[in-house]
């Protein structure tokens, strides 16, 4: 079963996870049954559940420096987008779901919590009522201990479980409550930090339609309608999962502006004990969630990294084949093909895909097997030698590699520019005098291009910098900002810390000059 085949299969398997809450499952059960019927029999539930979840797209690594309280503070840090929870299914389903509900609130057949239509969007709220600010009674934003609302409903109640168990959210901070908010085309919300009422980190599903959430410490509303502040959008596709924690949560404002197309989102909290509702009672079908025992990686650094091939053996064993990220190797030699001609980097392609393919390997373990590669030429000097190699620096083999293959086809890059030169200068040499001869024409015109060339280059130059400079400051968050305010940081807090380091010399020195001090 190949990559394209697996991720064919995952988007089967999400509509045949089947759930024990009231009997209330995310997916179609006809879909179910004319699926399990024909897949039962190659893969376990465990098995179809790993799939789902190895096939998730988890991205951590946002960035995004501001000035706050005299530091540089990145805004973003404890967001996590999770993408691919939720299959075109599901969500129909969750849809369908939240309609029937709007339309039971516009009956009057909901308890308190339905916003009605003229704060920006409808909301309906479940497991707690709470103010989003003070009211004109003068009662504080937050839990309402003595409103009571409707409890969260089953489906809402298997979501959570997903989210819990597929590593989305902790399971220390599994949510109680959480709030519908249906936008029709031109709805909003308007900047705001979530009440500390409730816990860190909490999450906001979104479907039907993909929109931008914008992030700033100063991020507010003007006059004129118009957002400023807004040092990050992030776009949430439908059936994604944003986390919200640390510094995006506590730190940063955030908003939704006005929405192109109807959307809905579903933002799921746990409340703080203390605040919660007099009346509540924890749901026992929401206690001792725990998520799946499986091996995840740490971050994501884009988008577009590359998911993970799960393969089922027939034995059943869960194999999981992680390639190498992009690093030192591949950088050198791509960097050698694209500097050489083509001629000249005809020859060095077979070492390149050798090299790669001889590093790559080095990265992919196999999981949940005891199988050995077995060597081909024990007596080989050189497989003894990486062998041995291998066995001292076991956790840098890749990296080894990737110093031969940089040091490799850096030598080759440095024998072809010798020979090209050699060509050159010999060259040179031989039509000397034609080019003497012909100097009084060719020199005039070759200062004359290559003033013009030098001229129009810094004018463009300057033109570009003063563009990348404008929009820096004007927090149009240009091409390059991210890593010059990581620089930035970085210069403040080393000359922060000389200066620590400093004061706190002198002031040891004058201490053993008057010890009696």
């Amino acid at each position: 079963m190949n990559a394209s085949q697996i991720n064919v299969a995952s988007d089967r398997f999400c509509s045949l996870e089947q759930v024990d809450a009231v009997d209330m499952t995310l997916e179609d059960q006809e879909d179910a049954c004319r699926y399990a019927r024909r897949e039962k029999h190659n893969f376990s539930r465990e098995q179809r559940k790993l799939i789902q979840v190895m096939n998730v797209k988890r991205k951590r690594d946002f960035l995004c420096l501001e000035n706050v309280n005299g530091e540089m503070v990145n805004i973003l840090e404890g967001l996590e987008l999770h993408t691919d929870v939720f299959n075109a299914v599901e969500q129909q389903k969750i849809v369908d779901k939240v309609c029937e509900l709007q339309e039971k609130a516009r009956k009057g057949e909901l308890k308190r919590g339905f916003t009605p239509k003229g704060k920006g969007r409808s909301a309906i709220q479940f497991g707690c009522c709470f103010n989003y600010r003070t009211s004109k009674a003068g009662t504080p934003a937050g839990i309402l201990r003595h409103e009571t609302v409707e409890p969260l409903p089953a489906l809402f109640k298997v979501i959570i479980r997903r989210l819990v168990e597929w590593h989305v959210l902790p399971p220390t901070c599994v949510p109680d409550c959480c709030v519908v908010n249906i936008y029709d085309e031109g709805d909003c919300i308007p900047p705001h930090v979530d009440n500390h009422d409730f816990l860190r980190p909490f999450c906001t599903v979104s479907f039907l339609s993909e929109c931008n959430i914008l992030f700033g410490s100063n991020l507010k509303l003007e006059e004129n309608g118009e957002y400023s502040g807004g040092s990050y959008s992030l776009p949430l596709p439908v059936g994604s999962v944003l986390v919200l924690n640390g510094n995006g949560a506590n730190v940063a404002k955030h908003c939704v502006p006005e929405v192109p197309t109807k959307r809905i989102s579903i933002t799921f909290r746990k409340m703080n004990e203390s605040k919660r509702p007099i009346w509540f009672t924890p749901e026992p079908d929401l206690q001792w969630i725990q998520p799946l025992q499986v091996e995840l990686e740490s971050s994501s650094s884009s988008d577009h990294t590359q998911k993970k091939p799960v393969k089922i053996n027939k034995t059943g064993t869960t194999r999981v084949c992680m390639h190498a990220p992009l690093n030192l190797k591949h950088v050198s030699i791509c960097f050698t093909l694209y500097v050489l001609s083509p001629f000249q980097s005809r020859y060095l392609i077979h070492l390149a895909f050798y090299l790669v393919m001889a590093s790559d390997i080095q990265h992919r373990p196999v999981y949940g097997s005891t199988t050995v590669p077995r060597s081909t030429n024990i007596n080989n000097p050189v497989a003894s030698f990486l062998r041995q190699l291998q066995s001292k620096a076991r956790n840098h083999s890749g990296q080894l590699f990737g110093l031969l293959a940089f040091f490799i086809s850096g030598g080759i890059l440095l024998l072809l520019t010798g020979i090209t030169v050699t060509a050159f200068v010999l060259g040179f040499i031989a039509f000397l005098p034609i080019i003497i001869i012909s100097s009084p024409i060719w020199i005039p015109l070759f200062l004359l291009v290559t003033g013009f060339l030098s001229l129009a280059g810094m004018v463009f130059g300057t033109a570009a910098l003063i563009s990348w400079t404008y929009r820096y400051f004007k927090g149009m968050h240009p091409v390059g900002s991210d890593q010059v305010d990581y620089a930035r940081s970085r210069i403040f807090d080393t000359a922060a810390h000389v200066k620590d380091y400093a004061g706190g010399y002198f002031h040891g020195k004058q201490k053993d000059a008057a010890p009696g001090a």
